[in-house]
């Protein structure tokens, strides 16, 4: 009787580099802007990448302050924009935690907040 024996070979996958548009919501590619900024983080930028809050996304669900540190493979072509998804309205990024920062822009670089619902319109 053949014995067979049979190699894995376990090699770690990483995905590709972020860029492109992503949402952020309950139905969204992330939960949070704390989830979606922990993900690029470990994937890093490799363009431009717009995250986008659904019309649904409430900020009761983010870890505060929101912390918007040097991101990974940012640069002046790979930048980071938050803004409402189109349609989206009456969106609050709020804390009840009167003594420490709603998001901690702290370190943060080629990072932009656009509050135009889907980058259109022009800016209060």
């Amino acid at each position: 009787m053949a014995s067979f024996i049979v190699l894995f070979f376990v090699i770690p996958l990483q995905a590709a580099p972020l860029s492109g548009t992503r949402t952020i919501g309950p139905t969204g590619d992330y939960a949070s802007i704390t989830a979606a900024i922990a993900d690029v983080q470990v994937q890093t930028l490799g363009g431009a990448l717009i995250l986008e809050l659904d019309s649904s996304y409430v900020s009761t669900v983010e870890v505060f302050p929101i912390t918007i540190p040097a991101l990974n493979g940012a640069s002046a072509v790979n930048t980071l924009t938050l803004r409402p998804q189109a349609g989206a309205s009456n969106l609050f990024i709020t804390s009840a935690n009167s003594t420490t920062a709603t998001v901690d822009l702290s370190g943060a670089q080629f990072f932009a907040i656009d509050g135009r619902a889907g980058g259109t319109g022009t800016g209060k």
